[in-house]
């Protein structure tokens, strides 16, 4: 009968450790995810997503007005990446700056001038637009190129070190939990059919198809942590899409991609 007694024991005692010990590795999972997902991490992904598109059509403008070539094409492209500028700076406007002005009134200024400016330059080249030229267009993507680069260092080096030094945690994580709701209102909007006739594409697929893989790893694990559950399935499947074939390293990477949910 004490033998009995102490299996029983014994296996309820087992039972008991391995369900302490899956709880202790979901605390951990979960500890590991907001130590890799901050708002100065996840910014800097997504700015060398704009970095490599912005340089790859000023390479292309070149080129096309040193040597000829398809000026429809770069267009195109340049529809795109403005639409998609477009889109960060009003998220950063409507998230990020209003968080800034609280802390650092007068550096928030700038970064509003700044997001202004590029809304001229985005005029201009609706201007150009209606009769592109391989020269207008390339001398507009060079200036394009300056000041989105010089503007991108200035977030990832002040901007975003700022809100990490003199925000709570709380703020933050209300940053990144409302850039990701524009992101998945964007998706399922008509401004997602805006970009469809501004290149082809929404935000998820162009933001996919640029990162490299460790940035993708960021913003995989921040979408699998704030992304709405409602929202989280098509954006999912965007991102399946955006990768074709490298969808499975991503996920060897980030498990909770296997999920049809994220909560």
């Amino acid at each position: 009968m004490i033998a009995r007694w102490w299996r029983r024991f014994s296996v309820a005692g087992s039972s008991a450790r391995l369900l302490l010990y899956a709880a202790h590795q979901n605390v951990r999972r979960s500890e590991q995810l907001n130590e890799a997902v901050t708002v100065q991490v996840c910014f800097r992904a997504i700015h060398n997503a704009i970095r490599r598109d912005v340089g790859e059509i000023d390479r292309l403008a070149y080129q096309m007005a040193a040597k000829g070539g398809d000026v429809v094409a770069v267009a195109q492209r340049l529809d795109r990446f403005y639409y998609m500028l477009d889109f960060h700076a009003q998220c950063e406007n409507a998230v990020v700056l209003p968080v800034l002005e609280k802390v650092a009134p007068l550096l928030a200024y700038t970064y509003h001038a700044d997001h202004d400016e590029m809304g001229v330059m985005q005029q201009d080249w609706h201007g150009v637009r209606q009769q592109p030229d391989g020269l207008d267009v390339a001398r507009l993507t060079s200036a394009l190129k300056s000041h989105t680069l010089l503007h991108l260092e200035k977030e990832d080096h002040q901007l975003y070190s700022v809100l990490e030094a003199r925000t709570s945690v709380d703020e933050r994580a209300s940053i990144l939990r409302s850039m990701v709701g524009e992101v998945s209102d964007e998706a399922s909007s008509d401004t997602s059919e805006e970009s469809s006739a501004d290149g082809g594409t929404s935000v998820t697929p162009w933001l996919f198809g640029l990162l490299e893989a460790d940035d993708q790893a960021t913003i995989a694990r921040w979408f699998v942590r704030d992304m709405p559950p409602s929202a989280w399935a098509q954006t999912r499947a965007l991102m399946r899409e955006a990768l074709g074939p490298h969808w499975d390293a991503l996920v060897q990477r980030v498990p909770e991609l296997r999920q049809a949910t994220n909560k």
